[in-house]
């Protein structure tokens, strides 16, 4: 597949929707020089402390981290169409703690992947002059459909974020269009993903009466090719409400045995104001050893908690699982248990359990218990985590 050509259609094609498009943009909202876009710009402050304990099979110790997130970011009014974003974190702990961040060396204890960091978390410039259309250039957050793909990773400490040029036009109405021409990926651990330039591409439409469309194709360099297609929608009867999601992609690598697997997901909810029941089936498929792998992907949010299948093994994954979630006495409480086989050689991985209790205090406030428990069969060691979070934001 000829990336560049891709690329290069993509980028002509909405250039040519927007400008066919392109009316006077109001001003009414944007300063009239470059002194006032700083002065009249907003700020905010974000605060989030977590506790985390990890007790994992196989280490003496268990390990634990006690520390604070800082993020502070700024962003300009608008000033000839133009924008400025800038937000730093600082991660620092509150008491000493042991643990394994992968990078500081401590492998005597289990893996907790916070390092400590300072860091420029997104910098870009933005410009809205073409109708319907919005550019960001430089360091930036891209989160997309359910981020099973391509996301932040916004449970870990240290976002992950991504250098490029991103395009997103709607000037079709209920068509999200969605381009990135990314020169770098800014992972969880201050690292870079990779050394190539990556392709995404994502198309939404809402305006069909059972629900969003999504049709996807991230060309990631030197790594892999992944085409494929979402459904999430819902339908309410009477007091109960029927929610579904459906999934396809095929993923070819980029390597001398370009290894085609293939990813399917399927997950239905049905549920009141007071109860809401979950099932949901996802496939990672294998070939030769090669397993479907979602790189950019938020993994945490998927296949259980406790983190054993952020790499899916060479014998691909089968997750079976069920759900609820209860709001009540003004919280909501979600518990899920998982079944892990592969998708080759029957292979019965393990069992997990998963349970979260989130408490929320006006818009600025929030409390968060979370644990997962991992039952090992034929993979990996039990394992249970537990984590406590207080974030606060201004």
């Amino acid at each position: 597949m000829n990336k560049k050509m891709i690329s290069l259609a993509v980028a002509l094609s909405l250039s040519g929707t927007a400008f066919a498009n392109s009316e006077e943009k109001s001003s009414s909202n944007e300063a009239t020089n470059f002194t006032q876009a700083i002065e009249e710009g907003k700020a905010k402050l974000s605060l989030r402390y977590r506790y985390e304990n990890v007790d994992q099979d196989g280490f003496s110790d268990e390990a634990e981290t006690s520390a604070v997130r800082v993020r502070l970011n700024f962003k300009t009014k608008e000033f000839n169409n133009f924008g400025f974003f800038l937000e730093a974190d600082h991660l620092a702990e509150v008491w000493d703690t042991d643990f394994n961040s992968i990078t500081n060396g401590r492998s005597q204890f289990p893996v907790i992947a916070d390092p400590l960091f300072t860091e420029m978390n997104q910098a870009y410039v933005s410009y809205s002059g073409i109708s319907d259309t919005m550019i960001k250039y430089g360091r930036q957050r891209i989160n997309l459909d359910n981020q099973r793909f391509v996301g932040g990773v916004g449970w870990r400490q240290n976002e992950q974020t991504y250098d490029g040029t991103t395009l997103v036009n709607t000037s079709i109405e209920d068509l999200t269009i969605v381009y990135a021409y990314l020169t770098n990926v800014n992972t969880i651990l201050d690292t870079n993903f990779s050394n190539g330039t990556h392709n995404i591409f994502n198309a939404s439409y809402s305006g069909l009466p059972f629900g969003t469309v999504s049709g996807y194709a991230y060309l990631l360099e030197d790594i892999s090719d992944t085409t494929g297609i979402r459904l999430k929608g819902k339908q309410k009867f009477d007091n109960l409400t029927f929610g579904y999601e459906l999934e396809g992609a095929t993923q070819e690598t980029d390597n001398a045995a370009s290894v085609d697997t293939n990813y399917y997901n399927l997950s239905a909810s049905l549920g009141t104001k007071q109860f809401t029941g979950k099932f949901g089936y996802e496939v990672h498929t294998s070939v030769n050893g090669v397993s479907f792998q979602t790189p950019l992907g938020t993994n945490h949010a998927f296949n259980g908690w406790a983190d054993k299948f952020l790499g899916v093994p060479g014998t691909g994954l089968e997750d079976v699982y069920v759900g609820a979630i209860v709001p009540a006495a003004g919280m909501t409480f979600k518990l899920f248990y998982h079944d892990f086989t592969s998708e080759e050689d029957s292979i019965d991985y393990g069992t997990e359990i998963d349970f979260v209790a989130v408490k929320k205090f006006n818009k600025n406030y929030s409390l968060t218990f979370k644990y997962a428990s991992y039952s090992a069969d034929d993979f990996s060691v039990d394992t249970d985590k537990f984590w406590i979070m207080l974030s606060a934001n201004f």
